[in-house]
């Protein structure tokens, strides 16, 4: 186990942080941590966000060891390579609130390519957006609202998932969206193998229609300057239906 021994403090008062053993062992097996949905979590000496039962994730005492100070409940610690029981340094990543890191697990990490490889963990950032067959309506769902209700069997159709990523206006763009450059170039945002990709369609005023034109979607690709003027099932009549 990782050595935890570190002093911090937090609105005036200082910490001492160390992990330790209780004085009286209750269990032969019992040895001072566990694991909660595959974190490791370490018993701590004093921390002012551990759990009731005096529990901190050992992922964020390594990263509040190596920074000096306590992290703030909007930080989250992100596993490079998605093991979370690897807890070493090197393979923890900070950002600054929830949605950043639920972000970077829906694109991935950037591979030598510039991809976005959209993994897809439990979380209740990722989103799908879904047409309601009943009240013929088209919403964005949460990942926990769809557990958390009762839907009948079919009464949706799936109609994309969140990219991760916004266009120049900040609207969210989801897979079967169709966006539009400044200089008038068209593309569709599609999905395949964990990757989203946008697929050419116009160049001008040539539509081409083709996956010859195919890129891995990345802020690259977006360069700031594209915006969301529909989507492949609500404006069908944006994409050519032959070549020219």
């Amino acid at each position: 186990m990782k050595e935890i021994n570190f002093r911090a403090e937090h609105n005036g008062r200082v910490y001492n942080v160390a992990s330790r053993l209780p004085k009286i062992i209750r269990h032969p097996r019992y040895r001072g941590w566990h694991k909660t949905q595959g974190y490791i979590m370490r018993l701590v000496t004093e921390h002012p966000y551990s759990n009731k039962r005096g529990y901190v994730p050992e992922h964020r005492l390594v990263m509040e060891q190596y920074l000096g100070r306590f992290l703030g409940p909007n930080e989250k610690i992100h596993h490079r390579d998605q093991n979370r029981e690897n807890n070493d340094f090197d393979n923890l990543e900070l950002f600054g609130g929830q949605a950043k890191h639920a972000s970077d697990h829906l694109r991935g990490k950037r591979n030598n390519h510039g991809q976005f490889i959209a993994i897809e963990p439990i979380f209740s950032e990722l989103k799908f957006r879904l047409f309601n067959k009943n009240t013929k309506t088209t919403y964005i769902y949460s990942l926990a609202a769809l557990i958390g209700k009762t839907f009948r069997k079919g009464q949706f159709e799936f109609r994309g998932r969140f990219t991760g990523l916004e266009d120049k206006n900040g609207r969210e763009i989801y897979e079967g969206d169709i966006l539009e450059d400044d200089e008038g170039e068209i593309v569709k945002i599609k999905y395949g193998n964990g990757v989203f990709y946008t697929s050419l369609i116009r160049v001008g005023f040539t539509g081409i229609d083709t996956d010859e034109g195919l890129n891995c979607l990345s802020h690259q690709i977006l360069d700031l300057t594209s915006r969301v003027i529909g989507n492949i099932y609500e404006n069908p009549d944006l994409i050519p239906k032959h070549l020219p």
